[in-house]
């Protein structure tokens, strides 16, 4: 009886957490989404078309799905990715508790390669590195406009490294 009452404790613990999770990662989307929509390049999209699924994997997880194979996870800085195929955002579950601003931050840059996806974009890039840059400038736009921590933004050595098409892999 005390362990069924132990596990039965422990799953709603974990419900509570995960809906925490979730709860916090929907209100960072929405403000997300809301944000891109205010912003003259972004104008022609509806809500509906920026309305994907959010995944949440364990950093060893995510870096191994960005890098198509196992990487020891402290050499992996992937935060999130946006997966083209399965047209889903991953975030590592190390980074949702950073807080809503970081992860909105995040989202707004994930999205970003999402609506050059659906807009037909990424057709044009040499590689798709070459996506990295829209995505930063507007995701550091939002810093700027939502006046959060600069230490949020990436440096200009990192920026000039992932956009280049000798970068992907």
């Amino acid at each position: 009886m005390i362990k069924q009452l132990a596990v039965t404790a422990l799953f709603t613990l974990t419900s509570v957490v995960q809906a925490s999770a979730d709860s916090v990662i929907d209100r960072a989307y929405d403000r997300a989404v809301e944000y891109l929509l205010t912003l003259d390049q972004y104008a022609e999209y509806s809500t509906q078309d920026l309305y994907i699924p959010v995944d949440v994997y364990s950093k060893e997880d995510l870096c191994t799905t960005y890098f198509g194979r196992e990487i020891d996870v402290d050499d992996c800085q992937v935060i999130a990715i946006y997966d083209r195929n399965q047209e889903s955002i991953v975030v590592a579950e190390s980074y949702v508790d950073k807080g809503p601003e970081f992860l909105q931050y995040v989202l707004v840059h994930e999205l970003v390669h999402h609506i050059q996806k659906i807009s037909g974009k990424y057709d044009d890039y040499q590689c798709i590195a070459q996506s990295e840059e829209e995505a930063y400038n507007v995701s550091n736009q939002y810093i700027d406009d939502k006046e959060l921590p600069q230490d949020f933004k990436p440096g200009r050595m990192f920026l000039a490294l992932v956009s280049k098409c000798s970068m992907d892999w």
